[in-house]
Order: structure tokens, then sequence, then C-alpha cells
């Protein structure tokens, strides 16, 4: 606290400094916010992925030309790019704003599909 020039307290400046803190632990509170949903999503993509690449694995299909591809180095390729394009941007909202894919990316048309 300051004493400026009339002998008081700098009441402008002390409620600046309590607005800057405020901001400041509301910032970080968001920031552990935004990071466990970023967890969460990481957690459930690993996950969906990991299932996508097992029932790869059992259906055992080789590769075909032509964009209807169900082999598992496709498949590979796919959730690669995928989790790649996940990655935390250089934007405002990072983390788990970043995250431009959908389940649809998975199955839409011209990427890998599994077999019916």
């Amino acid at each position: 606290m300051s004493y400026g020039y009339g002998g008081g307290p700098n009441w402008p400046m002390i409620q600046a400094r309590r607005r800057a803190e405020q901001e400041a632990s509301s910032a970080r509170g968001q920031a552990a916010s935004h990071k466990a949903t970023a967890d969460r999503w990481k957690t459930a993509f690993e996950t969906l992925a990991s299932q996508v690449r097992a029932a790869v694995g059992q259906t055992g299909a080789e590769h075909r030309e032509g964009g209807q591809c169900g082999c598992s180095s496709c498949w590979d390729a796919l959730i690669a790019r995928l989790a790649q394009e996940a990655q935390p941007g250089d934007g405002p909202t990072g983390g788990a704003g970043a995250a431009t894919f959908s389940f649809t990316d998975l199955f839409r048309d011209g990427g890998p599909r599994p077999r019916p």
C-alpha cells in the first residue's frame, strides 16, 4: 500500500491490485478446468482408438486402393492424423478448444471404414 502525496492509502491502486489478483485467480481456475477437460477428451480418444484398432485387427482386412480400405495401416494413419490435429494449438484457447475433429471423421466418405 502506498501513501502518496495526501498521506493516506492509494485506494484506486489498492482496488486495481485486488481486481488483478481476483482475475489471476479466476484465470488459474479456468486453466485447470480446461486441462481437466482436455485430459478427459484425450483419454476418451485413446480408448476409442484402441477399440478401433482391436476391431480392425479382428477383421484382418487387407489394403485396397480406392478410398474404401479398412486395413490396419490405413486406420492407424487416420488415428495418427486425428491425434495430431487434436494437439494443443497456438491459438487463444489452446488445449481442449483446439480439438477440431469429431466422431464422424472416423466414418466420413473417402476415409477408411470398417467392413459391414
